[in-house]
C-alpha cells in the first residue's frame, strides 16, 4: 500500500469495521506529533482512512481534544472529504433511543479553544451551510433501505457543558427551538474542517430517549 491514497476519512470506533475489511494500522504524523490509531484500507472497493476516536491514549474532556491534530491528519494525508461520527442525547421526541441521524446544520451554545497556526493567514469560517450538502446527500441516499429510524436533517446543538451534561431547562429550551439531538464535538470539528477546506458530513447514534 506504499501508493494508497484515501479518498474520504472517517473519525469512528468500529473494530468490527477495521477487522472485517482488513484495515491496515498506520502512523500520520502532524505537527502536534504522529497519531498512531488510524487504518487503512479499501470500503467496499473505496479507498478509506478511519481515525479511531478524538483522543490518544485516556478519555478526556471534550476541551481537552486536539481537534487542530485530527483535522491535520486529514489534510497531511491529501483527503479532501471527511465523515465525523457520534453518540448524542435526543431532544426531538419523535425520535426514539437507537435513532441515526445526519446532520444538516448545528447550533454552538458556548465557548471552545481553537489554536490557530501563527504562520498561516488568519480568516473566519464562513459557516452560514457547515455541512457539505454534497457528502451529505451521499450518505442520505445509502440509507434508504435501511429498516430502523434515520432523520435526514437534523439540528445538532453543541453544549460546552463540562464537568456537567445539560439540565432539564436546557433541554427543554432546547427542545422548544426545534432541535434535534445534543452533543459536544461536531463543533469545533466542523469548523475547522472548514476553515481547512474539508468537506464534512456527521452522522449520529442517539443513545438515550428524549424527556
Amino acid at each position: 500500500m506504499k501508493n494508497f491514497q484515501p479518498k474520504i476519512a472517517l473519525i469512528m470506533r468500529d473494530d468490527e469495521i477495521i477487522k472485517e475489511f482488513n484495515l491496515k494500522r498506520v502512523t500520520v504524523n502532524t505537527s502536534f506529533g504522529p497519531v498512531h490509531r488510524c487504518y487503512e484500507g479499501y470500503i467496499y472497493d473505496v479507498p478509506v482512512l478511519i481515525i479511531y476516536g478524538r483522543f490518544n491514549g485516556e478519555k478526556v474532556p471534550s476541551s481537552c481534544i486536539n481537534h487542530e491534530q485530527n483535522i491535520e491528519v486529514v489534510k497531511n494525508r491529501n483527503i479532501s472529504k471527511l465523515i465525523g461520527t457520534f453518540v448524542v442525547g435526543g431532544i426531538n421526541p419523535e425520535m426514539p433511543q437507537g435513532s441515526v441521524h445526519i446532520v444538516k446544520n448545528f447550533v454552538g451554545m458556548g465557548p471552545y479553544k481553537i489554536h490557530w497556526n501563527q504562520n498561516q493567514p488568519f480568516h473566519n469560517a464562513e459557516m452560514y451551510e457547515p455541512i457539505c450538502p454534497k457528502l451529505t446527500n451521499m450518505l442520505i441516499d445509502a440509507t434508504e433501505n435501511l429498516d430502523f429510524p434515520v432523520k435526514k436533517d437534523s439540528i445538532y446543538v453543541t453544549f460546552y457543558g463540562y464537568p456537567r451534561i445539560e439540565t432539564k431547562a436546557e433541554l427543554d429550551f432546547y427542545h422548544r427551538q426545534g432541535w434535534d439531538i445534543v452533543g459536544q464535538t461536531c463543533d469545533p470539528e466542523a469548523t475547522l474542517a472548514r476553515l481547512n477546506r474539508i468537506c464534512y458530513a456527521a452522522v449520529c447514534v442517539q443513545i438515550d430517549d428524549p424527556l
